[in-house]
């Protein structure tokens, strides 16, 4: 399933709050994988009500399986798992999955548009995609998102 950005809901900047479900076989929590297609400005994830991370992709995917953006490796403190106990995202993911129905909340930080004249996609001379930076960015959750391999579906999605 897809979510739409802030701007086409009404919501230019603060906070808000999408909701999705996601229906899991066995297979799917083993392999764990996350991905939303864009996201932006700054996104905490909880799944079944346990949070997961917190990221910042500037309007680029939220991918745990993505190389070049290493959030598959990255690592996560959680209360019962302290910071000396290093996990990548998918390992926090998977314990929080159960086979059935898993229900996400994405709590999305929303800066609202700067001035900044860039062209839409990155920065000039540089490798950084930051499509969310100009004055044309979307700002939310949009796009194509699952859970390893499997739409989501019921988006709901709150303003504060």
């Amino acid at each position: 399933g897809e979510s739409q950005h802030g701007a086409d809901l009404g919501i230019h900047e603060g906070h808000a709050w999408y909701r999705a479900e996601v229906t899991l076989d066995d297979r799917a929590v083993e392999t764990s994988s996350l991905y939303v297609e864009h996201a932006s400005d700054f996104v905490s994830i909880y799944a079944n009500g346990c949070y997961i991370t917190t990221l910042c992709p500037l309007g680029n995917a939220i991918d745990t399986e993505s190389k070049d953006q290493h959030l598959g490796t990255q690592t996560s403190e959680t209360q019962d798992h302290p910071r000396e106990a290093k996990e990548s995202l998918s390992t926090v993911l998977r314990r929080a999955l159960r086979p059935g129905r898993n229900v996400f909340a994405f709590r999305v930080e929303i800066w609202g548009h700067g001035a900044f004249e860039m062209p839409t996609g990155g920065l000039v001379n540089s490798g950084l995609a930051l499509p969310a930076l100009s004055p044309r960015g979307k700002k939310g959750l949009c796009g194509a998102a699952h859970v390893s391999g499997i739409p989501f579906e019921n988006w709901r999605v709150r303003g504060k």
